[in-house]
């Protein structure tokens, strides 16, 4: 049984953790560094605006294939995670969403930094639990914050850091429960099984841990390991080692077949490509110097000394727990991820990460023997091995906050591929991440926020607190406090914990414009604008342009509607030099499979859908596939034209689905009419795909069929009104060439029918009565519409409009109440 744990002085773990915080602030970048974490956080968002788990803002990152089995009502995918993290970071999304001048990414990104200094200080009060003195906690906590890999996922939106903290609760629990009298162990007990069970909706690779949790929870298992025993237990765990060693080096699946399966070379070539995967993982994980849990983390090889003393006081309890734990884990991720052992981006080894803690418990009796024994030459020299093992850890784990980690895959040797899990990278000192990382410092800025942004004095704020709290902290611990200054020393910790807080609101603010999220347009912002002042509760913003995902996930303050994000088309001309993938006369193919189902669905279901281009009618080599789409089956009700100062093109546009409108069918119109504009243009016909009778506030759609009796040799623009019976005009439609502008009269041929697909708004105000529809055709001359004379069978207007033979139905709002 350990001893108890003299009294805690609370201040000097806040101390601490302070310091922690600002050196994790001071790092922090605020940057999506995978598709993992941006679906994680899109989740978030969602979850904290709309209740659920889709994917909208990112959905044109997903393969879109999959959208076949999406939901038909929203046809969006879930997020493809556990769902507790995504649920707790959506309280910092709310918090965002809420606080002006702060972006939803930057705060969502502070997450990790919470979840690892939490689990540091969790740390301490477990070290303490164990009977070891206070320096001992305070000096393998702060090594385990910054020595190890949980520095650089503090930077992160991984899930592996709230894993870890979710298994050390776990195992802090059982401890406490074992420490415990009897009759309160049961509450402990249902405690650390709820949070197993949890386990499952913080990352399913927790249940790896179980063995060990088990283990440790057991009762006796100090006294079943006699000292022969120990010895034994050590001798199987070095043969597992160095048996697993020869076969981890096989890589290759020719390799594999080579040495082992020669009788049976029709092994299938799949099955020997996973095996070479699964003994990667097992070198990357094990035994690479650039990859393994060890190797990224070098101070944990004091847990070597550290079983050893363990295991002759007889602690062998600590020893089966955690390198269960860690086998466990290793063996789990090698047979489970395959090919995907790597983790993608990320800093080796990244699902290893929740189990560095527990191996980070076997080197307490290290720091114990540095820190409390008499000065001898073993001693020095021990010192001096953990210095330099110290010093070495925060060089790896420095270079890993330097620079996002998918830049070092492009200053990899031609073999890699561009591949960060790379076996020379895991394998050749040359090729180390804090070999080739380190060199760029100086000529690429560093990955910061504050850097980015170049807010000098952040890390001034910053630095200042954790200076402050490091030399108090030093202080607390070298001599013991006179009593005239122990008051004292308990107001500075919360001072500059408090300081640290209100430091950080201020750092978020002063982050705010970020160059990695402005995407470069200043009519982001104005569109931004106009879409909060007009957008509801039931309306879609579909984003044609990846490249507005990025300013949206950041910056987007529409709390209710959805933005969904949509691919890059084949259909699209990125440039002018780039030939489009696809060249078709029908929109739909030229778009992402199955995005026109998409829409399709988005619009049985919604009145309106917005559309969001980085393209305007003005850039003529753009094929616009999505508004091409768009303009052909739906009704424009509108355009505006955002472009900023910075000439960047920022198109908004407006559309009532009203009905589903067939381009290519080679029916007529459903309403005949004949007017003819001028000499080349006729209307044929029209279309009411909802009939004439509608409320005031709705938008009425309409197609109007033309017919170019020659080839016209003017552009013209088509303009539509709609007038009440007897009185004057009561709405206008958007004025535009005719398709939406995508069929300018210069290019139709004789006789061959265009459809124009429009629709006006109704105001809310309009009074009840009958309606009917004007249209003309003008040109501009000298910057002031023509309006072409036109010959039918009803005009207005001194024979300049067109009054369509239909009679429109309106009632006001307060009629249909009254019925």
């Amino acid at each position: 049984m350990n001893s108890p744990p003299a009294p805690t002085r609370w201040h000097a773990p806040v101390l601490l953790l302070t310091f922690l915080a600002c050196v994790y602030l001071i790092t922090y970048s605020g940057r999506i560094e995978s598709t993992d974490t941006l679906f994680m956080f899109n989740a978030a968002g969602s979850f904290a605006r709309h209740g659920d788990f889709l994917l909208d803002v990112s959905a044109g990152e997903r393969r879109f294939w999959e959208y076949e089995s999406a939901a038909l009502e929203l046809p969006l995918l879930p997020v493809d995670a556990e769902p507790i993290q995504v649920m707790m970071a959506s309280a910092l999304y709310a918090l965002s969403d809420l606080v002006p001048g702060v972006g939803h990414v930057h705060t969502v990104w502070l997450f990790n930094i919470g979840v690892t200094l939490t689990a540091v200080g969790l740390f301490y009060a477990y070290v303490r639990l164990l009977g070891y003195t206070e320096r001992v906690a305070l000096v393998s906590a702060g090594v385990l914050g910054l020595g190890t890999v949980l520095w650089p996922y503090s930077k992160s939106f991984f899930q592996e850091p709230l894993t870890m903290l979710w298994l050390l609760l776990c195992a802090y629990l059982i401890e406490r429960g074992r420490q415990a009298v009897p009759s309160r162990r049961w509450g402990y007990l249902v405690v650390v099984v709820a949070l197993a069970f949890s386990t499952f909706w913080v990352r399913r690779g927790g249940i790896l841990a179980f063995g060990g949790l088990l283990i440790y929870a057991l009762p006796g298992i100090n006294h079943l390991f006699h000292p022969l025993l120990r010895f034994a237990f050590f001798g199987v765990l070095i043969g597992l080692v160095a048996g697993m060693y020869p076969l981890a080096q096989l890589d290759n699946a020719d390799k594999i077949t080579s040495a082992f399966y020669p009788e049976i070379e029709r092994i299938p070539w799949e099955a020997r490509i996973e095996q070479a995967a699964r003994n990667q993982a097992v070198h990357g994980y094990l035994f690479s110097l650039g990859g393994s849990f060890w190797g990224t983390s070098p101070v944990l090889l004091l847990a070597l000394p550290g079983m050893i003393a363990l295991a002759y006081r007889g602690k062998m309890r600590e020893v089966v727990f955690v390198t269960v734990a860690t086998a466990s884990y290793i063996s789990g991720y090698t047979a489970l991820s395959g090919a995907n052992w790597f983790g993608g981006v990320g800093w080796p080894p990244r699902f290893l990460v929740p189990i560095i803690p527990f191996v980070m418990l076997l080197t307490l009796p290290s720091w114990e023997y540095l820190l409390t024994r008499q000065r001898q030459r073993l001693w020095a020299v021990a010192w001096a091995v953990t210095l330099g093992l110290v010093l070495y850890s925060l060089w790896i784990q420095l270079s890993g906050v330097s620079y996002w980690w998918g830049e070092y895959a492009k200053h990899l040797p031609a073999a890699a591929n561009g591949f960060t899990e790379w076996r020379g990278g895991l394998d050749d000192p040359r090729y180390f991440r804090w070999t080739i990382l380190p060199r760029l410092w100086g000529q690429l800025p560093l990955d910061f926020a504050w850097v980015r942004t170049q807010n000098w004095q952040y890390p001034l704020v910053f630095g200042g607190l954790g200076i402050a709290a490091l030399v108090c902290l030093i202080a607390s611990i070298s001599r013991p406090l006179l009593p005239s200054v122990r008051r004292f020393s308990r107001i500075v910790p919360l001072g500059l914990g408090l300081g640290v807080l209100v430091a950080t609101g201020w750092g978020l603010r002063s982050l705010y414009h970020d160059d990695l999220y402005l995407d470069f347009s200043a009519g982001l912002w104005q569109a931004n604008t106009t879409l909060e002042a007009e957008l509801t509760e039931n309306d879609i913003l579909l984003l044609s342009s990846l490249g507005h995902e990025r300013f949206f996930l950041n910056y987007g303050r529409l709390r209710l509607p959805r933005i969904i994000s949509l691919p890059q088309h084949p259909g699209e001309q990125p440039s002018p030099e780039q030939p489009p993938q696809i060249i078709s006369a029908n929109p739909a193919a030229q778009l992402e499979m199955p995005i026109p189902q998409l829409i399709y669905t988005l619009a049985q279901t919604h009145d309106r859908l917005w559309l969001l281009s980085d393209s305007t009618p003005f850039i003529a080599w753009s094929i616009r596939p999505v508004e091409r789409f768009m303009a052909a089956h739906y009704y424009l009700l509108g355009a505006q034209d955002l472009t900023g100062a910075d000439g960047l093109p920022v198109h908004l546009l407006e559309y009532s689905t009203g009905a589903h409108h067939a381009p290519f069918t080679l029916e007529g119109a459903q309403i005949p009419a004949d007017f003819r504009f001028g000499e080349a243009i006729q209307l044929t016909g029209v279309d009411l795909p909802l009939g004439e009778s509608y409320l005031a506030g709705e938008a009425i759609p309409f197609s109007l069929q033309w017919v170019a009796t020659n080839s016209p040799t003017e552009d013209y623009t088509i303009t539509t009104h709609l007038v009440q019976v007897g009185g004057g005009v009561a709405a206008s439609g958007f004025d535009s060439m005719p398709d939406a502008g995508f069929s300018p009269t210069t290019t139709w041929l004789p006789y061959a029918p265009v459809w124009d697909n429009r629709a006006i708004r109704l105001p809310a105000s309009l009074t009840a009565g009958e309606y009917v529809l004007w249209v003309g055709v003008y040109r501009l001359k000298d910057g002031s519409p023509e309006l072409l004379p036109v010959r039918g069978i009803d005009t207005a207007e001194g024979g300049t409009l067109a009054v369509l033979p239909i009679v429109i139905q309106i009632q006001s709002v307060a009629q249909t109440t009254q019925h």
